[in-house]
């Protein structure tokens, strides 16, 4: 058990360290490639690359939380013959899914994107293989707790995706960029390959049904909101080419959109880090501490979001022509609406965690089917109004009926989550008469500094957010991520 914990300790700090290579790798990206390719080409790409890392999740058929929830207690039990047979029957199960998910790819790629280079979803396709194999093979390391040879293979991908896009793209264009990511994905599934535990046994590659529902069922029931997400967050450069059009729309949506990401996909995994504190509140029936803990996250979370949405206020205008270049000036007009969809997943974050904690995951899955419908329902006019900011706009109206959903489902387990986020964002609300003397220049950012620190005072002062319940959310999550040496805790 020692050994244990300490490997968890060991794990958990080189996650840290290279979560900040991976942010170090991503913002390269984010800051080289847009500004190589213009926006048309890099409309083009992110098109094409968005569509296949979505492609590639969907592959994994929730296989990654099978393998970390069964895995261990195989290896605590010695049982190797069973550990060999899932990992075998998981892996052959996993080429298959991928190779469908490469052939689903491909036939959307020849057939609706007729004016790119037919090489170019031909190379993504198998890119869209190897990544699902190779995401199958890095989440095994989760389960042999070692978690942070599982966050390498993203580290390796970051990197060699900023290095390999930016020379292919440079020597062959378009066609040399899916050249690159093509090679990016092959060497990480050859690191993979390198790494896993190879499964021995007769037999062990070939797939038994009974034998693999129990590990099915349990990874379908994950994939359901997955597969949700997924179609919300991953459709949007697909909407606004298909009525929009140009793809200087979708290249601007994509840039906005990836920022959101950021912040969309962190978030909820570092909720995780809260579970055990309020669960085991709950288990002992202590209503009122559980409550108190609910209201406290609500209110720090809020109280973030508010500072982005400052953030974005008052510096996107400036910074983004200067960070990507002037042909991405519109991208700071789409940051505003996305800010505030944060703010909505702030609301929606508690509850939900909630929802989970009480065992009531019909209610998070309903409110993510909400939030899909209402995307993919008020997205095609938007767009076609507004272009990629339509869009951003949809991500918006999607995300808060969400959370108002959830926050109204969970009313018995949180009565006050609503009260709690409205108090520090009604009070950030106070601050927006400073909007109107922005000027787009360098004097923007004495201004948010500004306001940022007038409303962070205001919180203090007023006790809207007290300083003791920073420390402690900030020491629970730390403390957490630690123990549970769980990536998304980090």
């Amino acid at each position: 058990m020692k050994d244990d914990a300490r490997d968890t300790v060991r794990n958990a700090s080189l996650i840290l360290l290279q979560r900040g290579a991976q942010t170090v790798g991503g913002l390269g990206f984010a800051l080289l490639v847009p500004r190589l390719m213009g926006p048309e080409q890099y409309g083009r790409y992110a098109l094409a690359t968005s569509v296949a890392f979505w492609l590639a999740l969907v592959s994994g058929l929730g296989l990654v939380n099978a393998t970390t929830r069964y895995v261990p207690p195989l290896l605590a039990r010695g049982d190797t013959p069973a550990l060999h047979r899932l990992i075998g029957n998981l892996f052959t199960l996993r080429v298959v899914s991928g190779l469908v998910a490469a052939l689903a790819y491909l036939a959307v790629g020849l057939r609706w994107w007729r004016d790119l280079d037919p090489l170019v979803p031909v190379l993504i396709a198998v890119a869209v293989w190897a990544q699902g194999l190779s995401g199958y093979l890095f989440s095994l390391f989760l389960g042999f707790n070692q978690a942070a040879r599982w966050a390498m293979g993203d580290t390796v991908r970051r990197w060699l995706l900023l290095a390999l896009v930016l020379v292919g793209y440079y020597l062959g264009g378009l066609r040399g960029a899916a050249a690159g990511v093509l090679l990016t994905e092959l060497a990480a599934l050859a690191l993979g390959f390198a790494w896993s535990p190879r499964p021995r046994g007769r037999g062990v590659f070939r797939p038994d049904g009974r034998f693999l529902a129990p590990y099915l069922r349990f990874g379908l029931t994950s994939l359901v909101t997955q597969v949700l997400l997924i179609a919300f967050l991953g459709s949007g450069e697909i909407l606004v080419r298909r009525f929009s059009g140009p793809y200087v729309e979708v290249g601007y949506f994509s840039l906005a959109h990836g920022a959101y990401l950021v912040v969309a996909t962190t978030l909820p995994q570092l909720m995780l880090a809260f579970m055990p504190l309020l669960g085991q509140l709950r288990d002992a029936g202590h209503a009122a501490e559980l409550a108190r803990w609910s209201g406290r996250l609500v209110r720090v979370l809020a109280a973030t979001g508010v500072l982005g949405v400052f953030t974005t206020l008052f510096l996107a205008e400036a910074c983004v022509p200067l960070l990507f270049g002037r042909a991405y000036a519109p991208v700071a007009a789409n940051l505003l609406p996305l800010s505030a969809a944060l703010l909505a997943l702030a609301l929606a974050s508690v509850p939900g965690l909630l929802a989970l904690v009480h065992e009531r995951p019909a209610e998070t899955v309903a409110a993510a089917a909400l939030r899909l419908a209402v995307f993919w329902g008020v997205a095609p006019p938007l767009i076609a109004h507004a272009g990629s900011r339509g869009a951003c706009l949809a991500v918006l109206a999607g995300a808060g009926v969400h959370a108002i959903y959830l926050a109204w489902r969970s009313r018995d387990l949180m009565p006050g989550a609503l009260r709690d986020w409205a108090l520090p964002v009604g009070l950030g609300a106070l601050f927006l008469p400073l909007a109107p003397f922005r000027s787009g220049g360098p004097l923007d950012i004495a201004l948010g500094c500004a306001g940022a620190s007038a409303y962070c005072a205001a919180l203090l002062l007023l006790r809207v957010v007290t300083p003791g319940e920073i420390t402690a959310v900030t020491r629970l999550l730390r403390r957490g991520a630690v123990r549970r040496g769980e990536p998304g805790a980090t």
